[in-house]
């Protein structure tokens, strides 16, 4: 199952598709906000070593009153967030992508950020960090 079709014809992200696409469920952490129900995490490598991960948090929206929800409503909803860093002092930049985005979209969209703005390597393949030479 990839995408579900919801309300009014939107497309709506789900546990498995994340699974599918290699993305790898883990724990809340102590500091999640509250209505957090599930994290995600996908890490993205090339011949170099370790460039970045997406994290995606779901949210559930069971939290807005019956007498609130529109048709649009549905019961959770996925944030898509990263995270990089530029130049030798490491200055970090976090990307946050909302509902709109598909998870294809903010892949896309990183792998163009990557290669265009050449942020640092999380990490590379000796476990040291900075941009590709």
């Amino acid at each position: 199952m990839q995408w579900l079709l919801g309300k009014k014809g939107l497309a709506r992200m789900n546990d498995e598709y994340l699974l599918e696409r290699g993305y790898r469920q883990y724990p809340k952490t102590p500091f999640d906000h509250e209505h957090i129900v599930a994290r995600f995490q996908k890490r993205f490598d090339d011949d170099y070593g370790k460039k970045y991960f997406i994290n995606v948090l779901k949210w559930s929206n069971e939290y807005i009153p019956a007498s609130h929800r529109s048709s649009y409503w549905i019961p959770y909803s996925y944030e898509y967030e990263t995270q990089v860093t530029m130049h030798e002092q490491e200055d970090a930049l976090n990307f946050h992508f909302f509902t709109t985005w598909k998870i294809e979209d903010v892949e896309s969209f990183m792998e163009d950020f990557f290669t265009k703005m050449k942020p640092n390597y999380y990490e590379n393949w000796d476990g040291e960090r900075g941009v590709k030479p």
